[in-house]
């Protein structure tokens, strides 16, 4: 007995229809999808775990009490999650300035009056990974992401100014 390519209720070799088969298909490639998307390995290159690589908080408009109890050497964390990030091994501090617009349209950068900005350079051991920093491989450490930090004396928030790894 012969069975014909598609027979008189629309499938092939008696089996499964169109339908059927695109079906599979798009669940097919659905999959595919998901598994390149969250389980397959990226091509590049991984540092070991225990890089050092260095980062530059600037906490804006700060007081002056603030500014002056970020020192050199105190230990920092994440103050949502008690993560540590790192030590300072660098401050630096000068007055605030804020855009402010004229009446004519224009802006200009002023001072604010009894205000400071604070760069903390920040050295940590951690991971580098495809491009993405991680302060003791697991706190992720991303330029412009504001961040909540703390030290034994300090509790103030600031951005991500800039990173760079050391190797």
């Amino acid at each position: 007995m012969k069975r014909k390519f598609i027979d008189e209720k629309g499938r092939f070799f008696g089996v499964a229809s169109i339908i059927d088969i695109v079906v599979v298909a798009v669940v097919i490639v659905l999959a595919a999808a998901v598994y390149m998307r969250f389980f397959a390995n990226e091509e590049s290159v991984t540092e070991a775990a225990g890089s050092t690589f260095t980062y530059e908080i600037k906490a804006r408009a700060v007081r002056q009490e603030v500014a002056d109890m970020i020192k050199v050497g105190d230990q920092l964390y994440d103050e949502e999650n008690r993560y540590y990030i790192g030590d300072v091994v660098n401050v630096s501090v000068e007055p605030a300035v804020q855009q402010m617009v004229l009446s004519d349209g224009t802006y200009v950068n002023a001072p604010v009056e009894n205000r400071y900005d604070v760069y903390i350079e920040v050295e940590t051991q951690g991971l580098i990974s495809n491009g993405r920093y991680y302060a003791e491989r697991s706190y992720e450490v991303s330029v412009n992401e504001g961040i909540q930090f703390l030290s034994k004396y300090v509790s103030t928030s600031g951005v991500i100014w800039s990173i760079e790894g050391l190797g």
